[in-house]
């Protein structure tokens, strides 16, 4: 009897919750990969051999319009058995004002075309040193503004803590290290011209440290696309860090890429992603460079796509190279 009263009382609350929002979404993915890599090095490359790896992802969403005018909208992602990009958001007109985590996507922009991952997401072992976005604070807890119109969306965000552990050491004395806090700014929008993606934002973090240290970001990307063929450009400096985006002063990395998709038909499509990462004179002896290329089969809720990385003077260090191969299997519902 106590069992039938719990279970009657889980379902009630359940019933409850979900008509409280008008309207409820599930959406989901799992996703397969299969390959190996090298792990770079000067001489007598280590082969790491072949693997399996899995990612999960459901997302639970709701909305509700309210009594002011006003709607409401919540959402959670269950990622690999850890909920992340938590956020609730009141709408007015094309305003949004939001407080949460991975909502905005403001300094996480990719405008750089591809067909399954970006080189910085698919380069297997290879632990490129690109990143487009190395100093977002994208997944930090937050709140920010949305402005969208015809043009695009315009935006900023407000991080009291860039670390997400919760303490408050940034108000102890000053021998205590502070977590930091962060704040972005930005654009994304096709300026109203059909076919053109523009995104540009500036993002200033303080760091872990026991004085003020801060670090920031500019970054700008242009992608274009006409028929079945997309090319695009991303660019992103980062001031006093270097590329594990450690404090260090007047140094500057910046990370440049360029690509392009083109859809043979309605299932197949290739594409091709050209990387650079550098730093300031003085701090690496090279460039790293990294190419990647992809051809990609969509089934219909379930996209196969295999993926060549190959990358030279890996973190800068002359002479260091690799290259992976990965089949990775997508299916969503």
């Amino acid at each position: 009897m106590k069992k039938l009263l719990i279970t009657s009382a889980l379902a009630g609350s359940l019933l409850v919750s979900a008509s409280a929002f008008a309207e409820v979404k599930v959406k989901g993915y799992v996703e397969t990969t299969i390959g190996g890599g090298d792990t770079p090095a000067t001489s007598a490359v280590t082969g790491d051999g072949t693997t399996i790896g899995y990612e999960t992802g459901v997302t639970f969403s709701g909305s509700k319009d309210l009594d002011n005018g006003m709607t409401m909208t919540t959402q959670a992602t269950l990622e690999d058995s850890d909920f992340i990009n938590q956020a609730i958001a009141l709408k007015m007109g094309g305003n949004t004002l939001f407080i949460g985590n991975d909502y905005h996507g403001l300094d996480d922009k990719q405008t750089v075309p591809v067909v399954a991952n970006t080189i910085e997401d698919g380069n297997k072992s290879l632990k490129v040193a690109y990143n487009n976005n190395a100093g977002t604070i994208h997944s930090k807890s937050g709140i920010g503004l949305m402005n969208k119109s015809d043009y695009g969306t315009a935006a900023i965000y407000y991080v009291p803590k860039v670390t997400g552990d919760g303490s408050t050491r940034d108000s102890a004395p000053a021998a205590v290290e502070k977590v930091g806090s962060g704040t972005a700014i930005g654009f994304q929008g096709s300026l109203g011209v059909e076919g053109l993606s523009v995104n540009a934002s500036v993002t200033d973090k303080t760091t872990l440290s026991l004085d003020e240290k801060s670090i920031t970001m500019k970054n700008i990307g242009v992608k274009y696309t006409l028929g079945m063929i997309s090319v695009g450009v991303q660019s992103s400096k980062i001031s006093d860090a270097d590329f594990s985006e450690t404090y260090e002063l007047g140094n500057e990395s910046e990370y440049t890429s360029i690509g392009a998709t083109v859809a043979l038909t309605d299932s197949i499509s290739v594409g091709v992603q050209y990387a650079n990462a550098e730093e300031a004179a003085g701090f690496a002896a090279s460039d790293e460079t990294t190419l990647s290329a992809t051809v990609g089969y969509n089934l219909g809720g379930q996209v196969v796509t295999l993926q060549y990385t190959e990358v030279e003077d890996q973190k800068g260090v002359t002479g260091v190279d690799g290259d992976a191969l990965e089949l990775r299997i997508k299916s969503a519902f």
